[in-house]
């Protein structure tokens, strides 16, 4: 049997699946605190920006490459999960520094253990992409050299092949920076949602303007067109 649906029928059930990555202490988590009823899954130590303002936020510890897949298939089809308005990941380049290092305990083969952790990291991408709500995901900023031999600020992961890889599995891939105004000393965050010859970044949705304000609740709400 075929059903038909519309292109935002689809978006709704599925969501909008968000891949942030920016140097450290640019507040890549503590922008999570802005979306209405998330449950995070954290690989590293690093809620700490959230435990003063948003102490109410449930989180999941992830060690393990099982944990991760666990707590995915959890996400997925659990009663209890379906209350969470976004699924966090924080932080992808961790998860992905998990499974490398528990690649490399099964062979000796440098090579065979960067390969082996490719195809699992793309292999969680594919169950993200499954996942029926917003996604927000995090991860490191590093200098990475696209197909063509170019160098450009993007995603960190352990390789070279998966951080032009995992981005293609995301709607919204922004970079986060953080901006300083000299005579106040204030300091403003933002993202930044179009890419080019120095920046990995991109907006499937058309309904961003290059730079936005680092407000994921805002960004969610503009991307659905105001509803």
């Amino acid at each position: 049997m075929v059903t038909v649906k519309t292109v935002a029928d689809v978006t709704s059930i599925n969501g909008v699946k968000t891949f942030v990555y920016g140097a450290s202490g640019a507040g890549k988590t503590y922008a999570i605190g802005g979306l209405a009823s998330p449950i995070i899954l954290s690989t590293e130590d690093g809620l700490l920006s959230l435990a003063a303002e948003y102490p109410h936020l449930h989180c999941v510890g992830i060690a393990t490459y099982t944990e991760m897949v666990d707590a995915l298939k959890w996400a997925t089809g659990s009663a209890e999960a379906s209350k969470y308005s976004h699924v966090v990941l924080d932080s992808f380049s961790d998860l992905a520094e998990i499974i490398l290092a528990d690649q490399k305990t099964k062979t000796k083969d440098g090579r065979m253990a960067y390969g082996e952790t490719n195809e699992t990291v793309l292999k969680i991408c594919r169950m993200i992409r499954q996942l029926p709500r917003d996604v927000y995901m995090t991860a490191k900023e590093g200098q990475i050299v696209d197909a063509d031999g170019v160098s450009k600020f993007g995603p960190l992961f352990p390789g070279k092949q998966l951080a032009m890889q995992v981005p293609y599995f995301f709607d919204e891939v922004f970079q986060l920076v953080v901006q300083t105004d000299t005579s106040t000393n204030e300091r403003t965050r933002w993202f930044r949602t179009s890419g080019d010859a120095q920046y990995v970044a991109k907006d499937r949705s058309g309904a961003l303007d290059l730079w936005e304000p680092a407000d994921l609740d805002a960004i969610y709400t503009k991307i659905r067109g105001g509803k």
